[in-house]
């Protein structure tokens, strides 16, 4: 479900020379992240339906916080009702 945090491994990470070391995810390492969008969609309010043309999740750190600066494409408003994920609702470009 949309705004649930899951357990993932890194399979393909993309190293640039101007980050942080802190900040650098490696290739199989072990992160929490949240749920941003599904395929299989959200029913809301009014048999009203949701979905997303992809999956998408979003990295945490150990503060729920993002490693990330940026989140491209949508995020579910549903994430809105958990308020650890405020900063990535900040991040996101739009809300749906």
């Amino acid at each position: 479900m949309v705004g649930d945090t899951i357990t993932v491994v890194v399979k393909k990470s993309i190293v640039k020379k101007n980050v942080k070391k802190s900040k650098e995810v490696k290739k199989g390492q072990v992160c929490t992240a949240v749920v941003l969008r599904t395929l299989k969609g959200v029913k809301r309010w009014g048999n009203f339906f949701v979905r997303s043309g992809t999956n998408s999740a979003a990295l945490l750190n150990k503060y729920f916080l993002p490693i990330g600066s940026r989140l491209l494409g949508p995020v579910f408003r549903e994430i809105r009702v958990n308020i650890k994920f405020s900063k990535v609702i900040s991040l996101a470009q739009v809300t749906l």
